[in-house]
């Protein structure tokens, strides 16, 4: 699953890394990558931050703890990359009033940035969203209209400024939709939730009425593209992009392409029956992702393989009542 080649240059190179949000799915997932490189020095090599002081426990079953991010302001100088994910999600937009995300949003980037100018990063991931996007084209520039995907451009905005202004490498990229290990609220995601009532030995249950279209990047793809990208002398602050998978399929369809990668062939699937409109087409522009993959040198893996790595961690999981 990970790279060899990533991994001698993490392990050869001077680097530390900064996340914040680590407990979320890709603070997960980047844990896993780095631990794969750093083993047991990742403790000396990795500062995780989140909303509170806690331990997070790994696939590994290697503890490492996380620090409220308040304290962030204490990072001692060296060389770091910072791995940003702290943001309060679209799924908890609701338990806000709309003053009051904005606000928590701000309060998380303004720590994160100030920590970031202090020590002078060396690059910086900012996952935005797909969210941005509006279904009638163009982004989201009317706060109460979409504050998650105004909030993300907000983001954008601010620490593309940053990047320039102290030097800083940047990822900036809109996620849509990832596959593979780690997944943290596995009902919210379609592709986790089928396996899961599958694990469970439920049917399938697809509520959707109307098709619905998405397409995966294997998450460890998108960790080690970061990476190699934000290691690299030359990569600088490029226009923000999409990720994007190799294939889309509607959730009928992948619900089936899960059932026979299991040898689960014929497993009851259930669905109200369907409507033509309104369609949820989810997926971003792959042209600029395969782009930058190609350059850096990382082979993306086909849907084939996400969805496996996706059944086997959850499996793993389930076995061990960690969901």
């Amino acid at each position: 699953m990970f790279s060899p080649v990533l991994a001698r240059q993490l392990q050869q190179s001077n680097l530390r890394f900064v996340i914040t949000g680590g407990g979320s799915w890709l603070g997960q997932a980047s844990l896993l990558v780095l631990e794969n490189a750093f083993g047991d020095q990742l403790p000396d090599r990795v500062a995780v931050f989140g909303s509170q002081a806690r331990s997070l426990s790994l696939s590994s079953g290697r503890i490492i703890e996380s620090a409220a991010l308040s304290s962030i302001e204490n990072l001692p100088q060296g060389e770091y990359i910072f791995l940003h994910y702290a943001f309060i999600t679209k799924g908890h937009v609701g338990e806000h009033s709309l003053q009051e995300f904005v606000r928590l949003n701000a309060e998380i980037a303004d720590l994160t940035e100030g920590a970031a100018r202090r020590v002078g990063a060396r690059g910086l991931f900012l996952p935005s969203s797909g969210a941005v996007y509006r279904k009638e084209g163009g982004v989201h520039t009317v706060l109460a209209e979409n504050p998650y995907g105004f909030m993300k451009l907000e983001d954008e905005a601010r620490f593309r400024t940053m990047c320039k202004e102290i030097g800083c490498a940047l990822m900036p990229i809109r996620v849509f939709n990832v596959a593979g290990p780690c997944v943290n609220n596995v009902p919210a995601f379609a592709l986790s939730s089928i396996i899961s009532d599958i694990l469970k030995d439920k049917p399938v249950t697809l509520r959707a009425i109307a098709p619905v279209y998405r397409s995966y990047v294997h998450i460890v793809d998108l960790i080690e593209m970061v990476l190699s990208g934000l290691m690299s002398d030359s990569w600088g602050v490029p226009a923000v992009f999409d990720t994007a998978g190799e294939e889309v399929v509607e959730v009928g369809v992948l619900a089936r392409r899960i059932t026979d990668a299991m040898g689960l062939s014929g497993y009851p699937i259930e669905r109200p029956e369907m409507k033509a409109e309104p369609i949820d087409y989810y997926v971003g522009d792959r042209a600029a992702f395969v782009r930058h993959a190609d350059s850096l040198g990382i082979a993306l893996k086909p849907l084939q393989c996400a969805i496996l790595d996706t059944v086997s961690d959850l499996k793993q999981r389930f076995a061990q009542n960690r969901i």
